[in-house]
């Protein structure tokens, strides 16, 4: 396995371990109702972006920069 790939499965392995405590914490606590009105999504929503952008940052970037080239 390249050094790339290693790097890719450890990033992969840490989201799918961050993705289980975020979505327990969820379960348990429901985040939502943490912040008591109408932006309460906003945590868990937010928490859920974190874990997608560590995961898929170079997916994003390179699509960005195709849509900037064309």
């Amino acid at each position: 396995m390249t050094k790339k790939l290693k790097k890719r499965l450890i990033r992969i392995i840490i989201a799918l371990v961050l993705f289980v405590i975020v979505f327990i914490f969820d379960k348990i606590f429901n985040l939502a109702t943490i912040i008591n009105n109408d932006y309460g999504w906003f945590l868990p929503f937010g928490l859920y972006f974190v874990i997608y952008i560590f995961i898929g940052h170079d997916v994003i970037k390179k699509a960005f920069g195709n849509i900037i080239h064309g």
